[in-house]
C-alpha cells in the first residue's frame, strides 16, 4: 500500500510539471478506489494506471521539452543568419567606399597632371615665343637681315639712355648704305642691347 501511494505521489508531481510547462490546468488524479474485496488486485491495476499516466505526463514533458529546443535552436540560427547578413552588407559598404575613394583620388591626379602638362605646354610656348622674337630681332641687327626702321624701333625701346640712342642712330643712318660701317654699328649696337 506504501509503494502504490508513493507511485500515486510521483505520477501527481509528473503530472503538475508537464501542466505547468505546457500552460494547462492540471486535473488531479482521482484518488485510488480501494475495495475490501480485492485489495491487492485493485491496488495492482491502480499502481498499473499511475504508471501509465506518469509515463504519459514525462512524455507529454519531454515532447515539451524538445519543442522547447527546436524553438530556441530556430531562433538562435535566425539571429546569427541576421547577424552574418548584416556584416555582408557593412563588409559591402565599406569596399564601395574604398572604391569610390580610389577613383576621386585618381580622378584629382589625372586633373592635376593634366593641368601640369597645359601649364608647362603654354610655359614652353611662351619661351619659345620669346626665343623666336629675340632670334628675329637679332637678325634685324646683321647685315644680311638689317631693317633700318626695326633697328630704329629696337633701340628706341630699349632700356639705353637718351644720348646713347641718338648715338647708335646717327652712327646707323651714315653707316646704313655702307655694308663694311653697318657691320661695325651693328656689332656696337648689338653690344649696347646685350644681344
Amino acid at each position: 500500500m506504501r509503494n502504490l501511494l508513493l507511485l500515486i505521489a510521483v505520477a501527481a508531481i509528473a503530472a503538475t510539471v508537464y501542466f505547468m510547462t505546457t500552460g494547462q490546468e492540471a486535473v488531479e488524479a482521482p484518488a485510488p478506489v480501494v475495495t475490501e474485496e480485492a485489495p491487492a488486485e485493485t491496488a495492482a491495476t491502480e499502481a498499473e494506471e499511475a504508471a501509465e499516466d506518469a509515463a504519459d505526463a514525462a512524455q507529454s514533458a519531454a515532447d515539451a521539452a524538445e519543442e522547447a529546443v527546436e524553438d530556441a535552436a530556430t531562433t538562435v540560427q535566425e539571429a546569427v543568419e541576421g547577424a552574418v547578413d548584416q556584416a555582408t552588407e557593412a563588409g559591402d559598404a565599406a569596399a564601395e567606399a574604398a572604391s569610390e575613394a580610389a577613383e576621386a583620388a585618381t580622378e584629382a591626379a589625372t586633373e592635376a597632371a593634366e593641368q601640369a602638362t597645359e601649364a608647362a605646354t603654354d610655359t614652353a610656348a611662351a619661351a619659345t615665343e620669346a626665343v623666336t622674337e629675340s632670334t628675329g630681332l637679332a637678325d634685324v641687327l646683321t647685315v644680311d637681315g638689317f631693317d633700318f626702321d626695326k633697328a630704329v624701333e629696337m633701340i628706341d625701346g630699349s632700356d639705353m639712355g637718351a644720348l646713347q640712342k641718338t648715338t647708335l642712330k646717327t652712327g646707323l643712318e651714315q653707316a646704313r648704305d655702307n655694308p663694311e660701317l653697318l657691320s661695325q654699328v651693328l656689332d656696337q649696337i648689338r653690344e649696347a642691347m646685350g644681344l
